[in-house]
């Protein structure tokens, strides 16, 4: 069975990941207009580059593939508020099978921000990717002027492995540093 084969069946039940105060589940009907709000900040939106969503439909349909290729997304929700609660979503992104390689992304509410939630979701994240999905590396491209993001980013054993100047993104060119971190670092 090769490692795209291995991640599908693994998939069969799409996951639920859990963390002390987050629950990670799939982004469904009744998450997709909240999401679809939260896409719609744009003090949060300046750092992510993505094209808006137009419809609450391309929301509920963007769990498995997006734009760039394979992807994972979830919704993240805090624990005890399950009729609402959302405070963003995150995920892998283009992932590569070929060399278990995927991009770990993610959007936040910006009344969630400086809570640690992010931390929390991220570690999460990681050991799913490393440990049950066996990537080797995972990825983050960030702007770099997110200094939140890099400060989390290097906390969590990220490094700096290259530098993309004016790559075209949600409709307009955006500088990224893109940090990588391998499995076992």
């Amino acid at each position: 069975m090769n490692f795209e084969e291995q991640i599908q069946q693994l998939l069969q039940e799409f996951p639920v990941i859990e963390t002390k105060r987050l629950s990670l589940r799939l982004i469904g009907p009744d998450e997709a207009n909240a999401v679809f709000h939260l896409r719609a900040e744009d003090q949060q939106a300046q750092y992510i580059g993505k094209q808006r969503v137009l419809s609450i439909e391309e929301v509920a349909d963007s769990k498995l593939e997006s734009k760039e290729g394979p992807s994972l997304s979830w919704v993240a929700k805090l624990k005890g508020e399950e009729n609402g609660g959302i405070i963003g979503t995150c995920g892998f992104f283009n992932i590569d099978y070929s060399n278990r390689k995927a991009e770990l992304g993610g959007e936040m509410a910006t009344a969630h921000w400086g809570k640690y939630y992010a931390v929390e979701g991220t570690l999460a994240l990681l050991s799913f990717g490393f440990n049950k999905l066996q990537f080797e590396t995972i990825e983050c491209a960030v702007s770099p002027d997110n200094e939140s993001a890099i400060y989390l980013l290097e906390k969590l054993g990220f490094h700096p492995a290259k530098e993309i100047k004016n790559y075209p993104t949600g409709g307009k060119l955006m500088d990224l540093i893109v940090y990588s971190r391998s499995k076992g670092a």
